[in-house]
């Protein structure tokens, strides 16, 4: 390594000699390709590779490719990926998470996971998903009844359950109180008020309950303005996630 040094304004030239043993130089310590695919609610996660180097350790796969993409955009049933939580375990513990990150583009959505380097006596690797969760294209409307104290009525929003605990009108506005599993939001809903279509006027009264289970609901009030005889939930968009126990053994000879 040539250099110069610069000492009270002058310059002398300098070098640092080592010798680079390039058998010892970075390189992959694991690469393989794994196209492995896990099913999740609408949609397929694709793990595509794993590259591990003695810096970090790296999955790479895709959850839609541009075509599965643009098919889901003219049929108007487009899913949007908030939340995937993968963890990779190696002999049995954890490997901690350095980072990761997700995109859409040409070549569809492809998301990469980043973690630490994987142990010298490296015997079993595994990939657990953990968790995904995505914003869905609904465009679905639920008739509503009038509901009391004592009286709740459930919707089915792809597969997930809503209920409606209770809708009260007063002073020219309809409060609906609604439950569901603590992730669930309706991202973008109206209210069909005599066939009238009204936009949500705000969220209040949010509430969080722990069943025994340790499932979370969460129950809160939408209000809109406007009220009527005839009623319905227009729910065009709604977000939720799912926690999931899929392992994936990965390869390592």
């Amino acid at each position: 390594l040539r250099f110069s040094q610069i000492l009270q304004g002058t310059q002398t030239p300098a070098e640092i000699s080592f010798t680079l043993n390039r058998n010892t130089a970075m390189g992959h310590t694991l690469k393989e390709t794994l196209n492995e695919t896990i099913k999740v609610d609408q949609a397929q996660i694709k793990i595509e590779s794993i590259l591990a180097s003695p810096t970090k350790t790296v999955i790479n796969g895709s959850i839609q490719n541009i075509f599965e993409l643009a098919i889901e955009q003219l049929s108007g049933e487009r899913l949007r990926p908030t939340d995937l939580t993968l963890k990779l375990i190696a002999n049995g513990k954890e490997v901690p998470v350095q980072g990761g990150g997700m995109s859409t583009d040409m070549k569809g959505i492809t998301f990469h996971s980043d973690y630490d380097p994987l142990p010298s006596d490296l015997e079993q690797l595994q990939l657990e998903l953990v968790k995904f969760g995505a914003d869905h294209d609904v465009n679905r409307q639920f008739k509503l009844g009038r509901t009391n104290d004592s009286e709740k009525q459930k919707l089915n929003i792809l597969g997930q359950i809503v209920e409606i605990d209770q809708i009260k009108t007063s002073q020219g506005e309809t409060r609906i109180t609604i439950s569901s599993e603590e992730s669930l939001i309706l991202s973008r809903v109206y209210l069909m008020i005599d066939g009238q279509k009204v936009p949500l006027e705000e969220t209040i009264m949010d509430n969080y309950d722990k069943l025994q289970d340790g499932t979370i609901i969460h129950t809160r009030t939408l209000r809109f303005l406007g009220a009527g005889n005839e009623l319905e939930l227009d729910v065009q968009r709604m977000t939720y996630s799912k926690s999931y126990d899929e392992i994936l053994e990965i390869p390592i000879n």
